[in-house]
């Protein structure tokens, strides 16, 4: 077996063989000097494979780096028990950190108890906070009464608090709520209170409703409001939706001073909403002609994507009314996938007429999508008479997806 495939413990070795049998992995094979003795072990299912070493020296050695048991994809193993003798046995800090951050990665449940040990007893702000962050990543609930009495007793230091209550709204740990929320209306430091308003998001629990439509107020600043807003659209609070709008309209309105790092923070959080509170919200943000050009138009992708038909008048009054063109572009595209040939008439009109090569450009991809063909002649006319090169070569696109449907993968034009 190579080299590269040994694993060094103390008190034995472990290989792993990666052959496949029958679509199950085979378990690994424990070597004592020169004396080959096969592991006890057994299977969950084809993919997965639980190792239960009953040797002995075998059991003491993952107990001495932490491992009571090992289960996982065997390929995967290796790494896990490399890393968690780095992070119980390390002299180096930095290595432990570096261990506890990959164990997050890899998602183990195996080494959970381990890193529950390590967190219980380790001083260094950086190392707890690198194991509260894996835990949170692995997701086991086990961790969550150990993360909660950490956050009860009152943490000293910043980065680890933070760090807990990330993982708290990670693992959704309901029991965590009120002294969540606690840290949110008390605490003074922003990057602490925006930790509790989206970990309260993640957990998604009504009865902390109250304290994110308090945290969503005027009172409190922009970042906050966003925070809270992100964290009601999860919970999915209608009664919210109004003042989502209005956190909107106050901070990502024409001269309020924001940055792009603030709308996409905004739009990440209701990325991950209940679209019974995104949709309208985006509705009115999508027609709102003072709101951050970047917002509506992502909005206009939500709204499309999801297929929604109530964005379809909207998208139709933009095309007519927008000033901007990038919007009119978008409406005309957008319009285009909801493959209803009732938006001809207003696609044609912007095709010919529309000011801006741009809005014509997606008045044609608008056409070729909805897949009427007889729009074809008014297409071929926009192309003679089209100056901007690039938006006749697009047009030129659309034309041949309507003669050629193939050639697009539109087998349905006919």
């Amino acid at each position: 077996m190579s080299v590269d495939n040994e694993i060094r413990i103390p008190g034995s070795k472990i290989y792993f063989n990666d052959a496949n049998q029958d679509g199950f992995f085979s378990a690994c094979k424990c070597l004592f000097g020169s004396v080959d003795k096969n592991c006890d072990y057994y299977y969950d299912n084809a993919e997965y494979t639980t190792v239960c070493p009953g040797n002995q020296a075998v059991q003491t050695a993952l107990q001495n780096i932490g491992l009571s048991k090992l289960y996982g994809k065997v390929e995967d193993l290796k790494e896990l028990i490399i890393l968690a003798d780095q992070l119980k046995n390390s002299a180096d800090n930095s290595v432990r950190v570096d261990a506890a951050s990959k164990l997050g990665e890899i998602k183990n449940e195996s080494a959970v108890p381990l890193l529950i040990s390590v967190f219980r007893t380790a001083r260094d702000q950086g190392l707890r906070g690198a194991i509260a962050k894996a835990l949170g990543s692995i997701g086991d609930q086990s961790a969550g009464p150990v993360l909660l009495e950490m956050l009860n007793a009152d943490i000293e230091d910043y980065w680890t608090k933070i760090a807990v209550i990330d993982a708290l709204g990670e693992l959704k740990y309901k029991p965590a709520v009120e002294k969540i929320e606690t840290t949110l209306k008390l605490a003074s430091d922003s990057s602490l209170r925006w930790a509790a308003v989206t970990a309260l998001g993640k957990i998604g629990d009504e009865k902390s409703v109250s304290t994110l439509m308090g945290a969503v107020g005027s009172n409190e600043t922009c970042g906050m409001r966003q925070g809270a807003a992100g964290a009601l659209a999860k919970i999915g609070e209608t009664s919210a939706i109004p003042h989502i709008n209005q956190v909107i309209k106050d901070c990502l309105g024409s001269g309020k001073g924001y940055t792009s790092c603030d709308v996409v923070s905004l739009m990440n959080g209701l990325e991950e909403g209940s679209p019974k509170v995104v949709v309208p919200v985006y509705l009115e943000a999508l027609e709102s002609e003072g709101v951050d050009k970047d917002l509506r138009l992502w909005a206009a992708l939500y709204l499309a994507t999801q297929g929604e038909k109530s964005s379809k008048p909207v998208f139709q009054r933009l095309l007519r009314n927008s000033n901007d063109e990038d919007i009119r572009k978008t409406a005309a595209i957008f319009l285009g996938t909801f493959h209803d040939k009732s938006s001809k008439p207003e696609l044609i009109k912007t095709l010919k007429s529309d000011e801006s090569a741009r809005a014509r450009e997606g008045a044609a991809i608008a056409l070729a999508e909805i897949g009427d063909k007889t729009a074809i002649p008014e297409i071929e006319s926009a192309i003679e008479k089209e100056r901007d090169i690039l938006t006749r070569f697009r047009m030129f696109d659309s034309l041949m997806c309507l003669k050629f449907p193939t050639l697009c993968g539109r087998e349905d034009i006919r």
